[in-house]
């Protein structure tokens, strides 16, 4: 996602059904966050807190 412009810090990923968040760590490929099969995928922008 990061190689791409999508900063872990401003966006979520995760899978379209069942939905279910999946942890972006640094160096992690898909295969290791456990996506092995073809799945889609959602990139979403995380709500920004006005503190």
């Amino acid at each position: 996602m990061m190689k791409i412009g999508y900063h872990k810090s401003l966006y979520s990923l995760s899978t379209s059904f069942p939905r279910r968040p999946l942890e972006v760590e640094g160096g992690l490929s898909l295969e290791d966050i456990g996506i092995t099969v073809d799945t889609v995928l959602n990139v979403e922008e995380k709500e920004q807190s006005s503190h």
